[in-house]
C-alpha cells in the first residue's frame, strides 16, 4: 500500500495540559505570546493572551504577562480548552527492526532516540514507533489505545534502546496488556552504572512518584508515589577497585555493568533506583552524574545513557510455553564494552 494512502485520522479531545521546555537558544528571547504563535498555529495571539491573563499559561509553574521574553529552560504548560481536533498520524518507513512477528504481535528492537507514539497534537507527530509501525502493518493496528497509540502495549523512554512489544489486533493488544498487568512477563535490561556496586546481587523496593521539585522528574517517595521493584546482578566491574574519583586521574571509568531485572514499570524506574543508591546510570542527563557523563562522552563517545531493553520472556497469543526475546545490543553501547574488554 503507498505510504501516503496509510494514516490514522480522528476528533481527538485535548484535555490535558501540554508541556515542553524551551532548549534552542535561537528561538530564547521572543515574547511568550508571539513564541506561541508559532508552537500552536492556528490559535490567534490575541486568543493565546486571554489564556495566558487567565492563567492557563504558566511558565515554570508561575503565570507570567504576555511579554514576557522566553528564556533556554523554561518548562511552559499550556492548557487549552477541550475541543475536537483532527489529527492525522502518517506512516513512515523508518527500517524498523523486527525482532519478531506473528498475526497479533510485533516485538521490535527500538534504537534510542525515537519516542514510542505522539505526544499530543502538536509534539512528535513523525519519527515514532506508531509512525514506523503503521508503515509496516499497512495502516492496521490494534485501536485499543486511540489514534495517538495504535498498537503501543508498553514504552520505552526516547534514549533507552531494546525491545517493544506492539500490539497488530486487539486479541494482541488484550493479551499482551494482561500479561502485563498480571506479571506474567520477564523483562530484563542491560545497564552501566557509576561506580563499583555491591552486594553483587541486590533488591530495590521503593515507590517512585512525581519529583515535586521538578515537573518532568520522578523520585523516590515523590507526589503519588506506586510501588516500584527493581532487581539487577552484577555482570561485570569496569575501573581500578582502588582508584579514587578523580578527573585528573581518568578514573570516572569506575562502573559496574548490570542485568536488571524490573517487575513493576514505573516511568524512569530502573534510572530513579538506581540514582538513588548512589549508582546512577551513566549518560543519563536527568538523573546521573555530569563529570561521569562527561568522561564516558569523551572516551567512549557516549551521547545517551547506557538503558537498553536486552531480554524478554512471555507467552506468545496462543502458545502454551514462554519464548524469550534477545535485543541486539547497540553499536553506541556495544563500543564501550568493546573499549573496555567486556563481553556478554
Amino acid at each position: 500500500m503507498p505510504e501516503d494512502k496509510v494514516s490514522r485520522e480522528a476528533n481527538y479531545i485535548i484535555s490535558a495540559p501540554i508541556e515542553f521546555t524551551i532548549k534552542s537558544p535561537e528561538v530564547a528571547g521572543e515574547r511568550l505570546d508571539k513564541h506561541l504563535a508559532k508552537q500552536f498555529p492556528g490559535h490567534s495571539r490575541r486568543f493565546l493572551q486571554d489564556l495566558i491573563d487567565n492563567q492557563k499559561i504558566l511558565v515554570n509553574g508561575k503565570k507570567k504577562s504576555p511579554s514576557y521574553k522566553t528564556k533556554v529552560g523554561d518548562s511552559i504548560s499550556v492548557d487549552l480548552p477541550d475541543r475536537p481536533v483532527k489529527l492525522k498520524i502518517e506512516a513512515q518507513d523508518l527500517n524498523l527492526n523486527v525482532v519478531y512477528e506473528d498475526p497479533n504481535i510485533l516485538v521490535i528492537n527500538k534504537p534510542a532516540g525515537m519516542v514510542c507514539h505522539p505526544a499530543d497534537r502538536y509534539r512528535h507527530l513523525t519519527g515514532t514507533v506508531v509512525n514506523a509501525v503503521l508503515h509496516h502493518c499497512e495502516g492496521q493496528l490494534s485501536g485499543i489505545n486511540g489514534v495517538l497509540r495504535p498498537g503501543i502495549v508498553h514504552r520505552l523512554d526516547r534514549d533507552t534502546s531494546g525491545l517493544l512489544i506492539v500490539g497488530k489486533t486487539d486479541i494482541g493488544h488484550r493479551h499482551m496488556s494482561k500479561v502485563i498487568k498480571n506479571r506474567w512477563i520477564e523483562k530484563y535490561y542491560l545497564t552501566l552504572v557509576s561506580g563499583h556496586l555491591k552486594p553483587k546481587k541486590g533488591t530495590i523496593e521503593a515507590p517512585i512518584g512525581r519529583d515535586p521539585k521538578h515537573r518532568f522528574k520522578k523520585a523516590v517517595g515523590g507526589i503519588e508515589s506506586k510501588d516500584a521493584l527493581t532487581h539487577y546482578e552484577v555482570l561485570e566491574y569496569l575501573g581500578d577497585e582502588t582508584a579514587k574519583k578523580s578527573p585528573d586521574s581518568g578514573t570516572f571509568a569506575k562502573a559496574t555493568l548490570l542485568k536488571v531485572r524490573i517487575i513493576t514499570g514505573r516511568t524512569h524506574q530502573i534510572r530513579v533506583h538506581l540514582s538513588s543508591i548512589g549508582h546512577p546510570v551513566i549518560g543519563d542527563n536527568m538523573y546521573g552524574n555530569d563529570d561521569v557523563n562527561e568522561y564516558f562522552k569523551g572516551k567512549y563517545g557516549l551521547e545517551r545513557q547506557f538503558l537498553h531493553a536486552w531480554r524478554l520472556k512471555f507467552r506468545i497469543p496462543g502458545e502454551e510455553k514462554d519464548t524469550e526475546f534477545i535485543g541486539e545490543i547497540p553499536a553506541d553501547l556495544q563500543k564501550v564494552l568493546d573499549d573496555s574488554g567486556v563481553e556478554v
